[in-house]
């Protein structure tokens, strides 16, 4: 058994988003051959933290297929060639009706901005759920913030959460693919971070997590344009300044 998502050790996650201590999140549980890979992530950063190499069949059981759900597991760290932001430009490339993101930290780098650009001139529709006022770290939303402007205009919806902090991390293309795991849709997670994401491959989970994402949209502010353009200077300032280390954030 294998699991994954957003959650920590820690008492924002022992609620349900009921209030701003309690955060918003998404987490699963896993069974089948894929927890294998799931594991072998976990072995590569034990011994490299520990120095101890997990094998045998006390740590890798023979695993029998389960459900008839097809998933991969995808890793990505310093040096692995950017996988992650390779596979997650490769599912937005390949959209053809709807992207669905919620996302902790939204601060892409150029190749992912234009992604969604070229999604909209598709006629794609994108949905963004980003936190909003309840946000650990303030400077990574004025970061995200600034380059607001042209998504906008092309049409990308962005949503802000209202309840509590939005920790969850989802991408849904069409009703399809689904990504979920550790990768905020940030040039850390992208390039730089050890990050492990599960890939489901069926319409019926993927519509389960589409009412997932339509939920939380009820519980979110539509961002406009007008609001964006109106924001006040001193927000604008600190947008543009923290938008210069957006690769650090």
């Amino acid at each position: 058994m294998g699991f994954t998502g957003g959650v920590g050790i820690g008492d924002q996650w022992r609620g349900d988003a009921r209030n701003p201590a309690e955060w918003r999140e998404l987490h699963y549980r896993a069974t089948g051959p894929v927890v294998a890979a799931m594991q072998g992530a976990f072995a590569s950063n034990w011994v490299e933290d520990i120095g101890e190499i997990l094998q045998g069949p006390r740590f890798f059981p023979e695993l029998a297929p389960e459900g008839g759900t097809a998933a991969q597991l995808v890793l990505s760290a310093t040096g692995s060639r950017n996988y992650m932001h390779m596979m997650l430009m490769t599912a937005i490339g390949g959209a053809q009706s709807h992207i669905r993101i919620a996302t902790p930290c939204m601060v892409p780098d150029d190749v992912a901005l234009a992604q969604l650009l070229q999604a909209r001139e598709r006629g794609v529709e994108v949905d963004i759920i980003v936190p909003g006022e309840h946000m650990d770290k303030d400077m990574v939303r004025n970061a995200s913030r600034h380059f607001w402007g042209p998504r906008l205009e092309a049409g990308v919806r962005i949503h802000e959460y209202q309840t509590t902090f939005m920790h969850a991390k989802l991408i849904v293309i069409d009703e399809a693919f689904v990504s979920i795991g550790s990768t905020d849709f940030d040039g850390r997670s992208f390039r730089l971070n050890d990050e492990a994401n599960l890939n489901v491959f069926d319409k019926d989970f993927a519509r389960e997590q589409i009412g997932h994402f339509l939920r939380d949209l009820e519980l979110s502010r539509p961002v406009t344009l007008e609001h964006w353009q109106n924001r006040p200077l001193r927000t604008r300032l600190a947008d543009w300044a923290w938008s210069w280390l957006r690769a650090l954030l």
